[in-house]
């Protein structure tokens, strides 16, 4: 997740872990908390704490005059982040918080919606924004989606991605790749209300949220993106529609395992592995490409020259 110099190559591989078994896609559903911080200052440094099937996720550090932090609670639907500096040089840095469940919608949900409710706080400070990213991101996909990582960007059902800040520059790329921004959210504090179709969804589907900020650029800079007073996501659905979640997602009924899955989720032997390409600089924009899944067999990598 970085600004590749020119004539710079470079390859990250991260890895799932398999505990002697092979996750097959009828393992049944699974959820994830992740947080994924990281400053790059000569060599990415990680700051990571990646839950499969776990309700809480908390990272963070500071390295060359930059912190960053983020945690992810699925049983409460809270994501914060934090991404602050003051860098004279090159600035490469990440605060990234993501939650993700398995959802089934029973009842008639024949021409109706899912309801999203999005509440946040937070603010940006930047003495040059052109190196801010601030971004929320919802996604919907399909049952199996987390089991296959390197298929992510062509299962997306529906998406929506908000620019938060006064002055961010969205990150194009993922998850849609196309450069499309439903909206944007300066400082302050924001409802945000997002119906999903049914018709879209199915009766049983996987949803991520995510809430990240990069600073990518050059300094002088001094920057503080402060979503730390949290953003919260909740789900409802209309009367006669019951929604039932792995976690518990508030909103939801948590659901009940049949004893095959209960035993895999309780034995943990899926990783979720975050494969993020290296963004590229571009004249107006900047490209990010970022997937996450389960997958307890290969190891992913990617590479990119510029």
């Amino acid at each position: 997740m970085r600004v590749l110099p020119r004539g710079y190559t470079t390859s990250l591989v991260l890895f799932a872990v398999i505990c002697g078994a092979v996750v097959p896609a009828r393992a049944g559903p699974l959820f994830f908390a992740v947080s994924s911080n990281y400053v790059y200052n000569g060599s990415l440094t990680f700051f990571q704490d990646v839950e499969n099937n776990g309700l809480f996720a908390t990272a963070g550090g500071t390295l060359s005059g930059i912190t960053v932090s983020a945690s992810a609670n699925l049983s409460t639907g809270t994501l914060k982040m934090s991404n602050a500096g003051s860098v004279s040089g090159s600035i490469d840095a990440a605060a990234q918080a993501l939650v993700g469940d398995t959802i089934t919608a029973s009842g008639a949900i024949g021409g109706l919606n899912l309801g999203v409710n999005i509440n946040i706080n937070g603010s940006v400070t930047d003495s040059n924004s052109s190196n801010n990213s601030t971004t929320l991101v919802v996604d919907a996909l399909p049952l199996g989606a987390f089991n296959n990582p390197s298929g992510y960007f062509t299962n997306i059902l529906w998406s929506a991605a908000y620019a938060l800040g006064p002055n961010s520059t969205p990150l194009f790329g993922w998850p849609t790749y196309a450069p499309i921004l439903n909206g944007s959210y300066g400082n302050g504090s924001y409802s945000i209300p997002l119906s999903i179709p049914f018709s879209t969804l199915g009766s049983s589907f996987q949803l991520v949220a995510v809430l990240e900020s990069y600073e990518i650029g050059s300094g002088p800079a001094t920057w503080t993106t402060d979503y730390s007073d949290t953003m919260t996501v909740s789900l409802s659905a209309p009367r006669g529609v019951t929604l039932q979640s792995y976690s518990g997602l508030p909103g939801t009924v948590a659901a009940t395992p049949e004893p095959g899955t209960a035993a895999l989720l309780l034995a943990g032997f899926a990783a979720l592995a975050a494969l993020v390409r290296p963004l590229r600089a571009q004249r107006s924009r900047k490209r990010r490409e970022c997937a996450y899944g389960l997958d307890g067999v290969h190891c992913f990598a990617i590479s990119a020259t510029r």
